[in-house]
């Protein structure tokens, strides 16, 4: 539900969001549910943890990227 509602409530941002920032927020937000799935795969807990972590930095990269589309507008 998530994955569905963000990008559509960021296309009502003064038209949308588009450049860089558009670019990485998309990546970063895909990210996270590709390395928990992965993570989950995974038969060691090292493995499963440097992935569930790489998922947790790609949220706070959202989070960040999330700040500069509100400061920019």
């Amino acid at each position: 539900m998530v994955a569905t509602v963000v990008p559509m409530q960021l296309n009502q941002i003064n038209g949308g969001i588009t450049g860089e920032i558009q670019n990485q927020l998309k990546r970063s937000f895909i990210s996270i549910p590709l390395n928990i799935a992965e993570g989950s795969g995974k038969q060691t807990g090292k493995d499963q943890a440097r992935l569930y972590d790489n998922a947790r930095g790609s949220a706070l990269e959202c989070g960040a990227c999330l700040d500069v589309i509100v400061s920019l507008h």
